[in-house]
């Protein structure tokens, strides 16, 4: 899998060809917004060849970052019910019907039912952690929650994000980190650790 996409964006001003991002194709679709948005600010056409090395040199940290491969680890900071479902809709453009382990922490503050639900479709099972952050919700408690929601997914609470990669690992499937921002720093680090 290439991990940049390339797309084209036609707005009233002209045709942009050639365009590559890293991410899936939400990601080309925020950037197609913000060509949108730049014309309008700015009175005319972009310098093309500016846009093109803009975005094939831009990188969003935990939005659908592969941090590891052999299996793939993404981390991607999905914290609500729409951005877990284009989360959803990315891992299918990319690896078509595959069911991942998904190691899941979020905040207690956040629509964890709703993103369960997103989620549902391409787990094979989930591993509930906690990111350490004072609004985090306890493993125990997202544990409880995907049990309720999922009916019959397989479900582990994990103490750490890096526990948890460990055994997501144990699976041999592709591990999918989500829930939340504030695991992304952890999961990369720990991933970097036993990168392949």
């Amino acid at each position: 899998w290439d991990d940049q996409l390339e797309f084209r964006v036609e707005t009233s001003r002209t045709t942009y060809d050639h365009l590559r991002i890293f991410g899936p194709r939400y990601q080309a679709e925020n950037a197609a917004c913000a060509i949108a948005v730049c014309e309008e600010v700015l009175g005319g056409s972009l310098d093309t060849e500016a846009l093109r090395h803009g975005l094939a040199t831009t990188r969003l940290p935990a939005r659908f970052e592969v941090v590891a491969r052999n299996p793939f680890v993404i981390v991607d900071g999905a914290h609500n019910a729409e951005g877990a479902q284009a989360l959803v809709d990315s891992i299918r453009d990319v690896l078509d019907d595959k069911r991942l382990t998904i190691v899941l922490a979020m905040l207690r503050d956040k629509p964890a039912f709703e993103v369960i639900r997103a989620l549902h479709p391409i787990a094979a099972r989930f591993i509930a952690t906690t990111s350490g952050n004072v609004r985090a919700a306890s493993a125990e408690n997202l544990a409880e929650m995907i049990a309720a929601t999922t009916d019959g997914h397989e479900v582990e609470a994990v103490a750490t994000i890096g526990e948890a990669l460990e055994s997501a690992r144990m699976y041999g499937e592709d591990i999918l980190v989500t829930g939340s921002l504030t695991i992304a720093a952890p999961a990369r680090e720990a991933a970097r650790v036993r990168r392949v």
